[in-house]
């Protein structure tokens, strides 16, 4: 019995591990055509998607271990990332926490589109704070970032259902 719970908890493990991964290698493949493309934050929301699925600590730890890694990526100043991925995140997983978010489609798209514009504005806020760019803060919300944000969203709410599945307990991604 002890035998069949450790290997169950670890393939529960090794689960988070591989979504870790998956992360890590969206914001790896984002920062390489970043120069070349504006390609949404689409790491934000499977971190959004983590927090939901387990809650609003576990998020928050994901984001900010990923925003650490991103930030040693970067190599511009160490923290940005962390806690422009902690607040958010803590905020969408406690708003998924209750039920009327996370089984409406169009409340989901709410968090997800909210989560978004303080990721941008913490973002915006920090790295004014930091390195003093005096961009003003209606530069952020522009056409091409509204639709990013709006993007991001529709991209949560469709990934959502399917996702929570391989953070969930017992779930996976397909039938075997």
């Amino acid at each position: 019995m002890l035998n069949l719970l450790t290997r169950k908890m670890g393939l529960q493990m090794i689960k988070h591990i591989y979504f870790f991964l998956l992360i890590v290698f969206i914001n790896v493949f984002r920062l390489g055509l970043g120069l070349y493309l504006n390609i949404p934050e689409v790491a934000l929301i499977l971190i959004f998607i983590y927090a939901s699925a387990t809650n609003r600590v576990y998020g928050s730890i994901m984001g900010v271990t990923i925003g650490l890694i991103k930030d040693i990526m970067i190599g511009r100043a160490i923290g940005i990332y962390a806690i422009t991925y902690l607040l958010p995140v803590y905020l969408v997983g406690y708003l998924m926490e209750h039920k009327f978010v996370s089984s409406n489609r169009l409340n989901m798209f709410l968090v997800f589109a909210l989560g978004s514009g303080l990721f941008e504005m913490i973002f915006w806020l920090l790295n004014e704070l930091t390195f003093m760019t005096e961009v003003s803060i209606l530069s952020i919300f522009k056409w091409q970032q509204i639709i990013n944000m709006i993007i991001q969203s529709v991209i949560g709410v469709l990934l959502y259902p399917r996702l929570r599945k391989i953070v969930k307990k017992g779930g996976y991604l397909f039938k075997y």
